[in-house]
């Protein structure tokens, strides 16, 4: 209870964000700064970490910090403010590290659009540290309305919601990025789409200055990145034909891709194929894509509309499934043409119907009536 009271004094009074100030004071030397869950374990290869504080609670009290706040609002606001109070702190502070990470395990969690927000008293500090950042990761959460900023028009009419926008504007400050990560949450479509295709968009008019003195709510326009050479999403739901134009509108600059826990959309079923592969048209648009010339691709845990897709073993008759692909080299066309051809979306067998069962009991019926000879003939037919 002292240790709780202590702490919401520091969230609550911004002492937190002086404490903070005074470490990356010290850290001249600093290269990474990397947010993640309090506590966390990596599948993979059992890696786990914990936070100094949750490591100090369980010594001095017994007692393992676990997440009792969700679906409350509070893990969003407090994510929000650690994430806009480090940024602001190492501005203050004067320490611009090239690389700045967010990942968090715990489901759901991410920052919602809130958190980057930039406040006019406070982008004078954090400008810099933006525009020198090389490497970004982030954990979103687009359609976590609970820390997001509501706007109204003069006369109460609410403004219409865009998905992203105030991260947009943040993009929009990182010209200088030359590896992006963004991590979502999957089935939050809507709002990842509407993100994606604003990332599809080309600029039509001159770029906006490299050092912006201030950011206002007006819709932004579309992002250059004009260094960007590793491109990362995960987690995402998507559709073909909008991740095949974000891919071509970077194509020239792009070096390394990775697809990670990414599902593509079906769309309406054609008049002669239900289960139309979509990942293989895909891969397929991927190879013919002008201009991309990537030297490293890795594709994994991949879906499509819910179902499973894994990659033949072309060495192996019978077909083992690989879960993800990876490949660096020159040969990258003739590696995507591969993906195309071996991946297989996993769908659910057919629910047999009326005539199947009705076809079954009748050749069930004749089996009892004929001889040994005559059965072995017609489930010879059923077969063919």
């Amino acid at each position: 209870m002292q240790g709780y009271a202590d702490q919401k004094a520091l969230l609550d009074n911004g002492i937190d964000r002086e404490m903070l100030t005074e470490i990356f004071k010290g850290l001249t030397n600093l290269e990474t700064v990397d947010v993640r869950d309090f506590c966390a374990k990596r599948e993979r290869d059992g890696t786990f970490w914990a936070s100094w504080g949750a490591t100090t609670v369980l010594k001095e009290t017994g007692v393992r910090l676990r997440e009792s706040y969700r679906g409350t609002g509070s893990q969003s606001r407090f994510v929000s403010h650690v994430f806009s109070n480090l940024l602001y702190a190492m501005g203050v502070a004067g320490r611009t590290p090239p690389r700045f990470e967010v990942l968090f395990r715990q489901q759901p969690s991410g920052l919602p659009d809130g958190a980057f927000h930039l406040a006019n008293f406070a982008f004078p500090a954090v400008q810099p540290v933006l525009h020198n950042l090389r490497t970004l990761f982030l954990t979103l959460n687009l359609a976590d309305a609970s820390a997001q900023l509501y706007h109204t028009y003069s006369g109460g009419t609410p403004a219409r919601a865009i998905s992203g926008q105030c991260l947009r504007h943040f993009l929009h400050c990182t010209p200088n990025l030359t590896h992006l990560r963004l991590n979502f949450q999957k089935f939050q479509v809507p709002d990842n789409m509407e993100f994606m295709k604003w990332l599809a968009t080309s600029p039509t008019s001159p770029p906006r200055p490299p050092h912006p003195t201030r950011i206002t709510m007006e819709q932004p326009p579309p992002v250059s990145f004009p260094h960007l050479r590793a491109l990362e999403f995960g987690q995402l739901d998507v559709d073909r034909d909008i991740l095949l134009a974000v891919l071509q509108r970077f194509a020239s600059k792009l070096k390394h891709l990775s697809l990670w826990r990414v599902s593509i959309q079906t769309g309406p079923p054609g008049p002669y194929n239900q289960n139309p592969n979509i990942w293989a048209q895909f891969f397929r648009g991927l190879a013919s894509v002008p201009d991309l010339e990537l030297t490293y691709l890795k594709a994994g845990a991949l879906t499509q509309d819910g179902h499973n897709a894994h990659f033949k073993n072309e060495a192996d008759s019978q077909e083992k499934s690989a879960l993800q692909r990876e490949y660096s080299g020159k040969d990258m066309k003739v590696f995507i043409t591969g993906l195309a051809d071996d991946v297989v979306v996993n769908w659910p067998p057919p629910l047999p119907s009326m005539s199947d069962e009705s076809s079954s009991d009748e050749d069930e019926d004749i089996s009892d009536d004929d001889d040994d000879e005559d059965t072995d003939d017609e489930d010879g037919e059923d077969e063919e």
